[in-house]
C-alpha cells in the first residue's frame, strides 16, 4: 500500500516538487460549498483533465481514476474530495477548503472555492492558481511550465489542485515492497 501511495505522490514529482519553490505567500479564501439537494455537496468536479509538463502527464478521468504517466491507474478522486489509493484515503478536501493529508503530514494546504491553492511548509507559504490558459501560475519559473487541461470550472480546478497537493507533499519515494525469494 505504501508503494502505491508513493507512486501516486511521486509520479508528478518531477513536474511539481520544485514548481512551488519560488512563489510568494498569501492566504486564500476558505472554500464553501452549497447544498441545494439535501445530499452531501461535491467539493470537486471530476472530469477529464491532465496535469503535467511536456515530459510527463497525469490524467484524471471522468470516473475519478487517476492515471500515471505510464498509463497505469494510481488511485481514485471522488466528488466529495477524497483521493483513495488501494482502498485507503490519502487526502481529503474538507468543506472549508482544508486539505487533510493523513498522519504525520508536515505540510498543510487549503484550496479556495475558486481553486486557489495555498500550500504551507514549515518555513514558507506558496500560492498557485490555474489560469484561463491552463498554466499554473505562482510556480518556480526555473522548474518549467506546469499545465492543466480540462479544468474549465472552479470544481475541476479544485480537483486538479487536490491532486497537485498530494504530489507536492510527497516525501522521498519509498522502495517497492520486497519480493519474496523464490524456492
Amino acid at each position: 500500500m505504501r508503494y502505491a501511495q508513493t507512486m501516486l505522490r511521486t509520479s508528478l514529482a518531477a513536474l511539481a516538487l520544485v514548481t512551488l519553490g519560488a512563489c510568494g505567500g498569501g492566504a486564500s479564501k476558505p472554500a464553501t460549498t452549497s447544498n441545494t439537494s439535501g445530499a452531501t455537496a461535491s467539493r470537486v468536479e471530476v472530469g477529464e483533465m491532465t496535469l503535467g509538463d511536456d515530459k510527463k502527464t497525469v490524467k484524471i478521468h471522468a470516473d475519478g481514476t487517476i492515471e500515471a504517466p505510464d498509463g497505469k491507474p494510481m488511485g481514485t478522486l471522488t466528488a466529495n474530495g477524497e483521493i483513495i489509493v488501494q482502498g485507503k484515503t490519502v487526502a481529503t478536501l474538507a468543506a472549508d477548503g482544508t486539505v487533510s493529508l493523513g498522519e504525520g503530514a508536515k505540510e498543510s494546504a487549503t484550496i479556495s472555492e475558486e481553486g486557489v491553492l495555498t500550500f504551507k511548509t514549515k518555513n514558507e507559504t506558496f500560492t498557485a492558481t490555474i489560469g484561463a490558459d491552463g498554466l499554473v501560475a505562482g510556480t518556480n519559473p526555473s522548474a518549467g511550465k506546469l499545465v492543466v487541461t480540462g479544468a474549465d470550472t472552479a470544481g475541476k480546478k479544485r480537483a486538479a489542485m487536490l491532486v497537485l497537493v498530494v504530489v507536492v507533499s510527497a516525501k522521498s519515494p519509498a522502495p517497492p515492497p520486497a519480493t519474496p525469494a523464490g524456492p
